[in-house]
């Protein structure tokens, strides 16, 4: 949101509290091999966006990722009634790599927690919180963050109230491993039964070849409600046994 508004000449301001822009576009690495933890891909839908997204790959920004997937679980005429989805995106040094190509040009805060919003009886809005200047005013404010956190930034407790009870966010915990290579089944896999929903080997997209394979996995709403308490290790292990399963060979954690 912030480069379109900058590309169109109107100056924009980027708050994030984090050491680092991006949100759930964020990656690490692994083996020497960027991983994805939140987003795992993107589509581009709206014209604008196609035309972004054309111009960051043809800079080698942006790749399209066309991994095997496989549809795992659930009922069978469900995967087989599935509808072709538009080309997958990724960034091939991945997505926190992508997040700051994003941010080129534009005033970036970090660190920065916005902790309340007011209106200005003249127009405009000011934002107050740790290291703001509470003087500033600016005209539009775009919340792009979690529902309860925009919520907690407004004064109206109608609102907050309302909208509250209508919506509700699923945990899920993430894990991502290195192993050593193997034929595997699948680069991508939507789990719809036990402990996972997602896996993806990361060194199936495009420019994270590594002399280990890289996979990260996303576990499902049910057992992550059911390990909310349960330690990082205990996670793992049961998360990396539901993985070597899937896929019905041994896999040793290398990283």
């Amino acid at each position: 949101a912030a480069r379109t508004l900058r590309d169109h000449n109107v100056d924009a301001t980027l708050l994030d509290r984090a050491e680092r822009p991006g949100g759930r576009l964020t990656s690490r690495t692994s083996a020497g091999v960027p991983f994805d933890y939140g987003a795992q891909y993107f589509t581009a839908r709206g014209a604008p966006f196609e035309r972004l997204v054309a111009a960051l790959a043809w800079e080698g920004e942006l790749a399209r990722w066309s991994p095997r997937v496989a549809h795992l679980g659930g009922a069978p005429e469900a995967a087989s009634s599935r509808v072709a989805e538009p080309p997958w995106y990724v960034a091939p040094g991945g997505f926190s790599r992508f997040a700051a190509r994003l941010c080129e040009g534009i005033e970036v805060r970090l660190g920065t927690a916005v902790e309340r919003v007011v209106e200005r009886a003249e127009g405009g809005f000011r934002l107050f919180g740790a290291g703001l200047d509470s003087d500033r005013a600016f005209d539009v404010v775009l919340l792009a963050v979690p529902l309860p956190n925009a919520l907690s930034l407004l004064p109206d407790d109608a609102l907050v109230e309302s909208v509250s009870n209508r919506v509700h966010y699923a945990p899920c915990w993430s894990l991502t491993f290195a192993t050593a290579p193997a034929s595997w089944p699948f680069d991508a896999a939507f789990v719809a039964e036990g402990a996972l929903s997602w896996a993806c080997r990361e060194t199936s997209k495009p420019g994270r070849v590594g002399s280990l394979d890289v996979w990260t996995l996303h576990a499902s709403t049910a057992f992550t409600e059911a390990h909310l308490e349960a330690s990082e290790a205990e996670v793992a292990q049961r998360m990396h046994r539901a993985f070597s399963t899937l896929v019905g060979l041994p896999c040793a954690i290398a990283d």
